[in-house]
């Protein structure tokens, strides 16, 4: 199967889960095709398909054996993959969401800097100065893996990683930017924090982001952050989104 320079591999993982492969690199085109091909094989609403979950360059599918085998669904696969080109996605989203980038919340910010030789404020502008095309979701529930961060920012992770990051850490590592959902242990460089939840498991969907979303940073001041932290528990903030064409 050849898909524009990409050529997916299926691998067996086990007996409910097959493993589709594209080229062995992170980039916006081989994403892309990973959705495509998630896109195609949900709209064929086949019988004994469980769940479908993407990754930078891979998709990972449970199925039921007792339903579709293994087989059936190997020619499903090729058969999508064959014609990715004529697969319309939908709108994509674009989330603007608020960080607060204040000493307090953006603990790594001034090591960041530094290690550049810039301001903070230098760092700030630049992360906030792009859409962020979000990746994958993983590690924890409802993580976003959203790149490219800018080369000028780039840095690598903490040698040894912190025992408990705050919820809405906003973190940087290489050439990825990301959101902690939960408390947890971490080696990315911490640079701010939002208010906002990303992840809820008494919602559907319990995540904020899907793969395919963008991302846009928005500065905010502690006062802003306490301010719409208020308005998220009183059920009175709207997160600013719109719809774009999946590259734009």
């Amino acid at each position: 199967m050849v898909i524009g320079q990409a050529i997916p591999k299926c691998k067996s993982m086990s007996d409910t889960a097959l493993l589709v492969e594209f080229d062995a690199v992170i980039s916006p085109q081989v994403n892309q095709q990973v959705r495509k091909l998630m896109t195609g094989l949900a709209r064929k609403e086949m019988d004994g398909l469980v769940e479908i979950v993407p990754a930078y360059r891979s998709l990972l599918i449970h199925y039921n054996p007792c339903k579709i085998s293994t087989g059936r669904l190997y020619e499903q696969v090729e058969n999508v993959a064959e014609n990715l080109a004529q697969i319309v996605m939908p709108k994509a989203r674009k989330f603007y969401l608020p960080v607060c980038y204040d000493d307090t919340m953006g603990l790594d910010l001034a090591h960041v800097a530094k290690y550049h030789k810039l301001s903070a404020d230098a760092v700030i502008a630049i992360h906030t100065s792009r859409d962020y095309l979000v990746y994958m979701i993983g590690f924890l529930a409802g993580m976003p893996y959203l790149g490219e961060l800018p080369e000028s920012i780039a840095i690598p992770r903490l040698a040894k990683p912190r025992t408990k990051i705050s919820v809405g850490s906003v973190a940087i590592a290489g050439s990825q930017t990301g959101i902690y959902p939960l408390e947890s242990p971490g080696g990315w460089r911490i640079i701010g924090r939002t208010p906002v939840d990303i992840y809820n498991p008494h919602q559907d969907p319990p995540t904020l982001l899907s793969s395919g979303d963008y991302v846009r940073f928005v500065p905010i001041s502690l006062e802003q952050f306490e301010q719409v932290k208020k308005e998220i528990r009183d059920d009175d903030y709207q997160i600013r989104t719109e719809e774009v064409n999946h590259g734009d």
